[in-house]
């Protein structure tokens, strides 16, 4: 669980083997929580096609193969770490998706490559960590 821009328990939920547009692409969503602890409607999901994500969903990505959840700038509002272990064949990926007003949001979103790191591309660099992925 992760705490929302309204600082009650969302699920943050990874499905690096959801085929959306590519066999394994993946995805994420978000299921808010409510005050009164249940979980209330209104889930919605980010993909690397989602509008306002930089990149494309290609085959064995695995967008959403780790998640995680925090405040980074400090300015409130969480922003939302998704990885991509398959990303760029195997590379990995992160992706950042900065904390809206009362959720994350695609727009502003960017993607950090193992490039951007000084790291060198090549199979198996794992950015971002392979999770369960290969257990499950």
């Amino acid at each position: 669980m992760a705490a929302s821009v309204r600082w009650l328990a969302d699920i943050v939920v990874g499905s690096p083997f959801e085929g959306l547009a590519r066999r394994d692409s993946g995805q994420v969503t978000i299921i808010p929580g409510r005050a009164s602890g249940a979980l209330g409607p209104g889930a919605y999901s980010f993909s690397q096609d989602t509008a306002g994500v930089p990149d494309t969903s290609e085959t064995d990505d695995s967008f959403g193969t780790t998640v995680s959840v925090g405040d980074i700038n400090k300015d409130g509002r969480p922003e939302l770490f998704v990885g991509a272990a398959g990303e760029n064949n195997y590379t990995g990926a992160v992706w950042v998706f900065p904390g809206g007003s009362s959720r994350p949001t695609a727009t502003g979103s960017r993607v950090i490559t193992a490039n951007a790191v000084g790291l060198t591309q090549r199979d198996s660099t794992l950015l971002g960590g392979n999770g369960l992925l290969w257990v499950i």
